[in-house]
């Protein structure tokens, strides 16, 4: 709809709807005039007056409601006022939390806030919001307070899941799903899958759960979160996570690159711990040889369970000891082998360790 008001040099009022189009048309506009001025919450805006003395009002003030103080050669000249669209209504949710703890009977909100297609805020009565919980069906109507309604959906006895739907001015919304989760959760294994027990730092280990479920027989929701906790026999921690699909959750972790137990045990949500598995893992490095070849000190061959050589990138722990200190750092193996440039060293190294799984050899300079 467009909207054309005309006045000569006195106040007026206009109240228009967003999206409308305003123009204002001084007759007795002379072209050394000065501009209008609206004034709102955006701020003060200049707008210039065309030589017919016609004057567009933007849309990027007018699509937005409110009042506007208009100013015309100075003068305060009236308002204008802005509506929301009655004719192109829109419903924006906002809902949390989407997983509720069954025990704690903790409680979700769903806020519900109309509006037109600008995004303008419309004032309305109430809002209607079923909430189903399997075959149980519930409504509630919520008053509007200050442009918005506020429902609480509270929580059920058991896990599972509520469908949340909400009309308002005869708008429906798209359903939401609430979670219902429950921390007594019954025992569960859980087991590991490797391709070989080496400890070569290089293949990778899944661990699975079993089906986990509620105390009463539920699957557990999919997406939580699994973490596998591992306690080395080198005193370490590692941990690994995985979610669950269909109430099994998976994870992957790399292999030790030295021999050494695993004693591994699962969680879900801190609440509930598995019975615990141990893996074992043998030394992959064989054998490995020194060489020093112009100023170079070759490690390698490197040879691995089969005869063959290492995987690149086992990593090669390097110490270089001092008259009162030692110095670290890895290498990683390439082709079997790796290098240390023995010239480039510092001339107060006297010995260098080299340690590849569990096997160490020196060589003093």
């Amino acid at each position: 709809m467009i909207v054309c008001s005309y006045f000569t040099a006195v106040a007026q009022d206009y109240h228009i709807q967003a999206g409308d189009e305003l123009v204002i048309n001084v007759s007795d506009y002379n072209v050394n005039n000065e501009p209008i001025w609206i004034k709102g919450n955006f701020g003060t805006s200049l707008i210039k007056v065309s030589p017919s003395g016609k004057i567009r009002i933007p849309k990027c003030i007018i699509d937005n409601a409110g009042i506007y103080n208009w100013y015309y050669n100075k003068d305060n000249n009236g308002i204008i006022k802005v509506s929301a669209n009655q004719e192109t209504k829109n419903i924006e949710q906002y809902y949390g939390p989407i997983k509720v703890i069954v025990e704690d009977n903790e409680s979700a909100e769903i806020l519900t806030i109309l509006t037109d297609s600008l995004d303008n805020i419309i004032n309305y009565p109430s809002a209607s919001v079923t909430a189903q919980y399997k075959t149980q069906l519930k409504s509630l109507i919520t008053n509007s307070q200050e442009y918005y309604s506020n429902a609480v959906i509270p929580s059920e006895g058991a896990s599972g899941k509520k469908i949340i739907s909400t009309r308002t001015d005869g708008i429906p919304t798209s359903e939401k799903e609430i979670k219902l989760t429950n921390r007594s959760i019954k025992n569960f294994k859980i087991t590991s899958e490797i391709q070989s027990d080496y400890a070569d730092g290089h293949q990778l280990m899944k661990l699975s759960t079993d089906a986990i479920q509620y105390i009463d027989g539920e699957t557990i929701i999919d997406g939580t979160i699994v973490s596998f906790n591992i306690k080395t026999s080198e005193g370490k921690t590692l941990f690994t996570q995985g979610i669950t699909i269909n109430g099994i959750a998976e994870a992957y972790i790399i292999h030790p690159d030295r021999p050494m137990h695993w004693n591994i045990t699962a969680s879900v949500s801190s609440y509930k711990i598995s019975e615990s598995i141990t893996v074992s893992f043998k030394e992959y490095i064989q054998e490995f040889v020194l060489n020093v070849v112009n100023d170079k000190l070759i490690i390698g061959p490197v040879i691995g369970p089969q005869g063959q050589y290492a995987h690149d990138g086992t990593r090669v722990y390097i110490s270089y000891h001092y008259e009162n200190r030692i110095s670290q750092e890895t290498l990683q193996l390439k082709n079997g082998n790796s290098t240390i440039q023995l010239d480039a060293l510092d001339e107060s190294i006297h010995k260098v360790i080299v340690k590849i799984g569990a096997h160490i050899k020196e060589y003093s300079l």
